[in-house]
């Protein structure tokens, strides 16, 4: 979720909590709310390390009470004794809905780092919504200004429930709809949310050998498609550099159109430092796709993706490409929109030469 949803909400539940001064508990609210998103500073690490742990260590549910406490201490050594109970308190409020908020969303949050890479998700929200933050925000207001009043505050937090039961509602909706678009033969289906609307959704399913999805826009009242329904057109997605997704529109489920991405393969196997490479987007990767294979000269470009970041007619955000020589071994690489940042630095020697080495996620 947004930086700016969770200091909304963040703020919104400070004025639930008896507080000193609310106008100062609103400004601690919101740094709290920030608190977890610390590792965007991975960054300046390299982009791998920073796609590997986003929603890591510092989103997980070990560390919210530390969190929590350190953010009492340093409220009792500005504000004095009568601000410590109140802050752990508020810390450790705000920082479970910065994790719930971040858990409905589709990216994964790794609540149980470190001790387990799982990644948990509703998949209920896109990582921006803007009417979850309209609903937010006049709660978030009256605690930036200090407002005796609480209603605001409990009125948007209530309608904020009520919002995200109807997000949930349409999200088994959507599942019931790719269950029934791609049929019994589907190993695993999601629906993902899109954004601007949560009646639009993003239908991904894994078929023998080959992924396939739709974009949906979901009737007001479930139920209104299914058993005569034709059977869906599908078309196969061309591979092109960098990969984009076709400019097509979310139809209704009983119109939709299935995409179909073909099984494309290397014709080497990567040596170490590519094979290190790829299995960590493929660790990162909820649906990972080869995309893309081309040849220019004597090297071999390719390029996969995630498919879970779909958008029609967008290029993929977090798109993979190696450039490997005649015996598989690294040229260069991007893990971006397909060009070269040229910013980021190559794994150290000494990951490529850790227990991680991934020679069996490389084919």
């Amino acid at each position: 979720m947004d930086p700016v949803t969770h200091i909304a909400a963040g703020v919104g539940l400070s004025r639930l909590l008896r507080t000193p001064a609310p106008r100062r508990a609103a400004l601690l609210a919101a740094g709290f709310a920030l608190l977890p998103d610390l590792d965007f500073l991975l960054l300046f690490v390299d982009r791998v390390s920073y796609l590997r742990h986003h929603r890591g260590l510092t989103h997980s549910l070990l560390l919210l009470p530390v969190w929590a406490l350190m953010g009492g201490m340093l409220a009792r050594g500005l504000g004095g004794r009568e601000w410590f109970r109140p802050a752990v308190h508020l810390g450790l409020l705000v920082l479970a809905s910065h994790l719930f908020l971040d858990v409905l969303t589709s990216y994964g949050t790794q609540l149980l780092s470190p001790f387990s890479r799982r990644k948990f998700t509703l998949d209920w929200l896109f990582i921006i919504d803007p009417w979850l933050l309209l609903i937010l925000a006049p709660g978030a207001v009256a605690g930036f200004l200090g407002s005796a009043r609480r209603w605001p505050a409990a009125l948007s937090l209530g309608l904020a429930a009520a919002y995200l039961a109807l997000v949930g509602f349409w999200q088994q909706e959507a599942l019931r709809q790719a269950r029934r678009l791609f049929g019994p033969e589907a190993l695993e289906v999601a629906a993902l949310p899109q954004p601007l609307s949560p009646r639009r959704w993003h239908l991904v399913a894994a078929l023998p050998g080959e992924w396939r999805e739709a974009f949906v826009a979901l009737p007001w009242r479930g139920g209104e498609s299914g058993l005569g329904d034709p059977p869906p057109r599908v078309v196969t997605v061309q591979p092109a550099f960098p990969p984009r997704m076709p400019a097509i529109t979310w139809r209704p489920p009983g119109e939709a159109l299935v995409l179909r991405w073909p099984a494309l393969r290397l014709e080497t196997d990567p040596a170490p430092e590519a094979a290190w490479l790829l299995g960590r987007f493929r660790e990162f990767a909820r649906f990972p796709q080869l995309a893309v294979v081309e040849r220019h000269g004597g090297t071999l470009s390719a390029t996969w993706v995630d498919l879970r970041f779909s958008l029609p007619g967008a290029a993929f955000p977090f798109a993979l490409t190696l450039d490997l020589d005649g015996q598989g071994r690294l040229v260069d690489y991007d893990w971006g929109r397909g060009r070269r940042w040229g910013i980021f630095t190559r794994p150290s020697a000494a990951a490529l030469a850790g227990p991680e080495e991934a020679w069996g996620e490389g084919g």
